[in-house]
């Protein structure tokens, strides 16, 4: 699988497999194929943990990778975050989530500015050129 522009999806797909093959993956005929819209947030608005008294979590929330559109971990992470706002029983439960859940907003925020920088043409060929293998994340 892969996520691809809706445009030509089909058609980058079979590229791959294709280019794959070189790599000794071999792939027999499909049984089924599926397609859906992959929704990432884009923009720091998008992360919406809910109101009154209802909470959003995981993807629902906006929490998933921008960058790589992964979001079980982050899934995961927000639900511990709720959980652990909720045990305190504040007053105002979803104040006390928005602000518990800020720097895991943080850090996808910087997946959505990474994304950006990856699919910008000019500045993808400038970084792959660079030599650059990663940048260190900073432990938490």
């Amino acid at each position: 699988g892969g996520a691809y522009p809706m445009k030509d999806g089909q058609t980058r797909f079979t590229t791959l497999k294709e280019k794959m093959s070189a790599f000794q993956f071999q792939f027999g005929k499909a049984v089924k194929s599926e397609k859906c819209t992959v929704l990432f947030p884009s923009r720091w608005q998008d992360f919406v943990c809910g109101k009154d008294n209802a909470f959003l979590i995981g993807e629902a929330a906006g929490f998933i990778s921008a960058s790589s559109l992964e979001g079980i971990s982050y899934a995961l992470d927000s639900a511990e975050i709720l959980r652990s706002v909720l045990l305190k029983q504040p007053e105002k439960s979803n104040a006390a989530y928005w602000r518990a859940t800020r720097k895991l907003r943080l850090k996808l925020f910087g997946k959505i500015v990474k994304s950006r920088c990856l699919t910008a043409p000019a500045l993808r060929k400038w970084i792959m050129r660079s030599g650059v293998a990663h940048i260190p994340q900073l432990k938490d």
